[in-house]
């Protein structure tokens, strides 16, 4: 269904739930996804590094992992318990994917938990550590911004559009090479702005409910809400309207 329409890259999201998402189902879920799919991104729980392989060996390529704030006190605030409290351990998770051989790895802050300058300000140094240590792998930072959600932190700190522009161009002057990811969380009239700004990859079609693509289940509970509802043929569209040309894969692993 979701290949049908054009994509060629998908992402496999777990949230923090090992538990009910083991091994077994990943290896197994990954090795679906590529029967269909060219890439298939990781945007799971951290692993240890041997784990990342497995998966690697299984087909995925890429990995997305949020340090989700970098400011310690702010996280041992909002992950004051479990393995997700262990703040070097989630920090090290991009090199370890690195080190296990994606071709591609993403970060990023949420903002919304920290103050968002310093925030953007150690999230473009984390990204320049990674190039610099990894240049054979393609290094990307997204800039998610909190939204409500069911269940969810409500956010602390506001970034403006005028903010996140902001981060954006410095980003883009500060590591050239960068990909910046702009995700369905934007509205469609400010996603269709930034493409001149150095906006690399959009997702399309998102639905970010267990079973969205599937299901139809009206108390679904969301990760976050989807603002830019358009499909991958409107964001085609939108992209070739503003002078650039859609690009559905630009890699090969040999």
């Amino acid at each position: 269904m979701i290949a049908d329409t054009g994509i060629r890259h998908i992402l496999v999201l777990t949230g923090e739930a090992p538990a009910k998402t083991p091994m077994s189902y990943l290896k197994e879920a990954v090795g679906v996804l590529k029967k269909h799919f060219s890439s298939v991104a990781l945007e799971i729980f951290p692993m240890d590094e041997e784990e990342y392989r497995i998966l690697k060996k299984a087909g995925a390529d890429s990995l997305t992992v949020y340090q989700e704030v970098y400011d310690r006190r702010i996280y041992k605030e909002v992950h004051p318990k479990g393995r997700k409290s262990d703040y070097f351990y989630r920090l090290l998770t991009p090199e370890r994917g690195a080190k296990s051989g994606y071709r591609a790895v993403n970060i990023g802050t949420l903002f919304g938990l920290g103050e968002p300058r310093p925030e953007a300000f150690m999230a473009g140094l984390h990204a320049e550590y990674l190039e610099k240590k990894f240049p054979d792998v393609e290094i990307s930072l997204s800039l998610p911004r909190m939204t409500k959600a069911k269940g969810g932190i409500e956010p602390k700190y506001l970034l403006t559009d005028i903010g996140f522009v902001q981060f954006m161009l410095a980003w883009r002057l500060f590591m050239p090479r960068l990909g910046i990811t702009i995700s369905t969380r934007e509205s469609a009239f400010f996603r269709d702005k930034l493409i001149h700004l150095g906006a690399t990859r959009y997702s399309a079609g998102s639905k970010t409910d267990v079973g969205g693509y599937a299901l139809k289940a009206d108390d679904a509970t969301v990760q976050f809400e989807v603002t830019d509802t358009r499909s991958v043929e409107e964001i085609t569209q939108m992209i070739r309207q503003n002078g650039y040309q859609p690009v559905f894969k630009d890699w090969e692993i040999f």
